[in-house]
């Protein structure tokens, strides 16, 4: 059984139908034979005076219309409040979207703490993965207080709203894209990696994964030297990542387009207290 995973900036169409299409038309072989899981990103939603979190042109006008008549996800609270979740074999996915308000007195984040509290189960579903479009880590050095949209301040944000919850709530894992590249944390809190527990070698904290290298120009505005929290940082290859769950181990493989191996981990399921 699997599924496809798309976070964000689906087909970077930006008001033009055509390419939403030609999108559409190169994934029908996988799309056609197995779920197709989104959420929004900041090319389907961003417009000044939308609704958005930030106001700026990044949609082209889209305002998110497209992407909601394009890709039908489950919407439990509404229109324009594409948040939602669903399990899938042992795995529990909780889709937000950062276009939209997270702080902790927004209905997004209310969304998140009632899913935590009363409908995760991680006796049915051993593994928590969040998915939405803008890293709470992120190798960037785009970090403009006076650009509230830039990668630094939004992490930041990010991670003030949902770092704690997610270390308590015991998150396996983020799935993220909007830079254009691959990355992998180690178990991070605070911006340290966190030492895995001694008697099993499970993670005590989440890992943060950007797959953000699937189609669009690469990016190469790194640090010179990469944070220490980054266990892997590769801007050079487009490609597509592969997940393998059972109960109790997680491998993720990434791949170039030619097939060559960028990254391969694995992650133990943890014992939850929680």
């Amino acid at each position: 059984q699997w599924l496809m995973v798309h976070n964000g900036d689906i087909a970077y169409a930006r008001g033009y139908g055509a390419i939403w299409h030609s999108f559409f038309d190169r994934i029908e072989p996988l799309a056609s034979r197995m779920p197709y899981m989104t959420t929004i990103g900041n090319h389907e939603r961003d417009w000044p005076h939308s609704g958005d979190r930030y106001g700026g042109k990044d949609s082209n006008g889209e305002c998110g219309v497209p992407y909601m008549a394009r890709t039908p996800m489950p919407r439990p609270s509404g229109p324009d409040k594409p948040w939602y979740s669903f399990k899938f074999g042992p795995v529990h996915f909780v889709q937000l979207s950062t276009e939209h308000e997270f702080g902790r007195d927004s209905e997004q984040f209310s969304f998140v703490m009632d899913e935590l509290d009363h409908k995760v189960n991680r006796t049915a579903t051993p593994w928590l993965i969040f998915g939405f479009h803008r890293p709470l880590y992120i190798d960037s050095t785009y970090d403009d207080p006076k650009v509230n949209s830039s990668d630094q301040v939004v992490a930041r944000e990010l991670r003030d709203a949902f770092e704690r919850v997610f270390l308590e709530y015991e998150v396996d894992m983020t799935w993220v894209g909007h830079h254009h590249s691959y990355q992998r944390t180690c178990g991070v809190f605070e911006s340290k990696c966190v030492p895995k527990d001694a008697s099993d070698g499970t993670e005590r904290a989440p890992v943060h994964v950007v797959l953000g290298h699937a189609g669009a120009n690469l990016c190469d505005n790194l640090y010179k030297k990469k944070p220490d929290y980054f266990e892997v940082v590769e801007n050079t290859k487009h490609g597509f990542t592969k997940v393998e769950a059972s109960r109790t181990s997680l491998r993720m493989r990434s791949f170039d387009t030619e097939g060559g191996l960028i990254d391969d981990f694995t992650l133990k399921a943890r014992k939850h207290h929680h």
